[in-house]
């Protein structure tokens, strides 16, 4: 009966269904994350992952996080919210970053004479040895004048210049982000509503995809760094944090884009694509609360005043923060609980390559949580801290899965949009199993690569099974059969005959 069917669902649905754990927060944060979202009438969702990335700027390279050793995490994430035009996302990432903008602003103040005098210096090392340089090209044979040429220079390049703490930078190429990454302690971040870092990383300027920086900074993997006047040198712990805000059409591109998924970039984010509240906004809000502002902007600049800032070329050294007996278990049990979805037939068996960086990714947070909380970079990372941080656990896995589907990036949808579309394209109402086959055989080799499709969309409700009639021939099992829902065959229109509406 055509009326007791119900409306399919999307296969690619267009936001994540499990609401953002803000629960799992430090108090300080979700409170101001709750009234952030309240001020500028947007999911709580892009405040969140925006502060999960501010706090991750804010230790990164303070702090590594071991679970046991050999496993040490680092303290920065990349974090990637989804959400159309008009939404907003600049003034939350703005709001979410101020604390961090004007510390910098008020140490680089306190910093200026410092700063000039340093400049100064440099300036009258470099006449030193571009004279001595000069008066031994001309006595090449004083070998004093020459040993006395050679330390002046030696001197001139071991001295850093001072420069003034900085933790963001905008949409700069990659060899730009090392040099400043190469001033600052070995770290930088990039929190915008901006898609341009992601052009950059495609190669906007010479046309060739340039990730390496962002694979390595992402894991504290050593790069090599080139620096003007062709000095070049090791971060061995770089640390980049990511922070983006984008319209959706460009996270449907991203898979697209020249090694951005082979490569494992996509892999490394943390995904949220949280629903549109456009058209549902209430106009008369409350704004953020004095007492809540006013706390995140001090608990983020208290830990940027106990931290090493950077600014003199040198790097930072990282304290390590282990997990106690009891967090790790908390950990490894976690993960013996993820395992069996990596199978190639569960949920997560599409995007293994995100899938296996969610673990660590989520001791991150746990570390990040035990930071926040204390204000310092010390102590052992508790269980009840651990366990906050794992809880966050199916909301990223949720909003992972939806990310991967608007890439098209999960074959299973693929190879189900494909069916549909020959069902569509045929105007078909009843099939079986076997005419399925025959009709998609180019995109399919066996007709049982036909059953996880076919399944997904019955879930889905676009088919159900009808019976088995058609045998297809003596001996032969029968062959499944499927009806089309008809408030979908009603409305689709067949590729190549769009304009019959």
């Amino acid at each position: 009966m055509a009326n007791d069917w119900e409306p399919p669902t999307s296969l690619c649905p267009a936001a994540g269904s499990v609401p953002f754990p803000i629960a799992c927060l430090p108090t300080w944060v979700a409170d101001w994350i709750a009234d952030l979202g309240e001020e500028t009438q947007t999911p709580v969702d892009l405040a969140g992952m925006m502060a999960l990335a501010v706090l991750a700027a804010t230790c990164a390279k303070q702090a590594v996080f071991q679970v046991r050793p050999g496993w040490i995490e680092p303290a920065n994430l990349y974090c990637l919210v989804g959400l159309p035009s008009g939404t907003r996302k600049s003034a939350v990432v703005a709001s979410s970053i101020r604390p961090l903008q004007e510390f910098a602003r008020s140490a680089a103040e306190q910093d200026r004479e410092k700063i000039t005098r340093s400049r100064a210096h440099k300036a009258v090392l470099e006449e030193a040895a571009r004279r001595l340089a000069n008066r031994a090209a001309a006595h090449p044979h004083n070998d004093d004048l020459v040993a006395a040429a050679e330390n002046a220079a030696v001197h001139r390049d071991s001295y850093h210049v001072l420069s003034s703490p900085r933790f963001f930078c905008d949409d700069i190429t990659p060899e730009k982000l090392g040099h400043l990454m190469s001033l600052h302690g070995g770290r930088m971040a990039m929190i915008h509503a901006e898609s341009g870092s992601f052009d950059m990383m495609s190669g906007r300027y010479n046309d060739n995809a340039s990730l390496d920086l962002y694979l390595k900074a992402h894991a504290n993997e050593p790069i090599d760094v080139d620096r003007v006047k062709g000095e070049c040198f090791r971060i061995a712990g770089p640390a980049l944090t990511l922070g983006m805000a984008i319209q959706n059409d460009v996270v449907r591109g991203l898979a697209e884009r020249r090694g951005f998924r082979g490569q494992g970039l996509l892999g490394r984010f943390l995904y949220s694509v949280p629903k549109n509240m456009m058209g549902h906004r209430r106009i008369r809000v409350d704004d953020i609360r004095p007492h809540v502002a006013a706390r995140y902007t001090a608990h983020l600049q208290q830990l940027l005043a106990t931290s090493n800032l950077g600014g003199d070329g040198t790097e930072i050294k990282s304290e390590v923060l282990d997990f106690d007996d009891a967090a790790r278990e908390a950990v490894l049990r976690f993960m013996e609980t993820l395992e069996p979805r990596l199978n190639p037939v569960e949920d997560l068996g599409a995007i293994t390559d995100w899938a296996g960086k969610l673990t660590g990714a989520l001791v991150r947070i746990a570390g990040l949580f035990h930071v926040a909380e204390r204000l310092k970079f010390t102590g052992r990372i508790g269980e009840q801290t651990t366990h906050r941080a794992l809880a966050m656990s199916e909301y990223f896995v949720d909003h992972a899965l939806v990310a991967f589907g608007l890439m098209g990036a999960d074959p299973k949808i693929q190879a189900a949009q494909h069916i549909l579309d020959w069902i569509c394209h045929k105007r078909l109402t009843e099939f079986s199993k076997r005419d399925v086959f025959e009709g998609v055989k180019g995109r399919f080799n066996q007709a049982r690569e036909l059953d996880n499709p076919l399944r997904l969309l019955e879930e889905h409700g676009y088919l159900r099974q009808s019976g088995s009639k058609d045998r297809g021939g003596p001996g032969r099992k029968p062959s499944p059969r499927f009806e089309a829902n008809p408030s979908w065959t009603r409305s689709c229109v067949p590729q190549g005959n769009e304009s019959r509406g």
